[in-house]
């Protein structure tokens, strides 16, 4: 499963949910940003990736890592209206995620 395939699911998962296009751009927006800074913060904290890493990703994924990138975003003065539009787009990513059983 490749980070592409992710994203392009959670896309055929908006477009099923009726998402407007202005929605669904930030949405996937906001999870590549997420994605991105969750590969570099679980580098940085000595994960290692291989081919077939992403099952393992999504078990890194808690309310602990949540709060780092919360700290993250808080941290890079990131506008509270744009925080709060990432973490509702998590919010729904994790809706996405335990439909297709990658989460409990």
């Amino acid at each position: 499963m490749l980070l592409q395939n992710i994203t392009s699911g959670f896309k055929n998962f908006l477009d099923f949910q009726g998402v407007s296009f202005v929605t669904k751009k930030n949405y996937l927006s906001d999870l590549n940003h997420f994605l991105g800074w969750l590969i570099l913060y679980l580098k940085k904290n000595g994960f290692v990736f291989d081919d077939q890493f992403e099952p393992e990703l999504f078990k890194k994924i808690n309310a602990q890592t949540i709060e780092e990138y919360k700290k993250y975003l808080t941290g890079n003065q990131i506008p509270l209206a744009t925080i709060n539009r990432r973490l509702s787009s998590l919010r729904k990513f994790g809706q996405f995620c335990l439909e297709q059983h990658w989460i409990e």
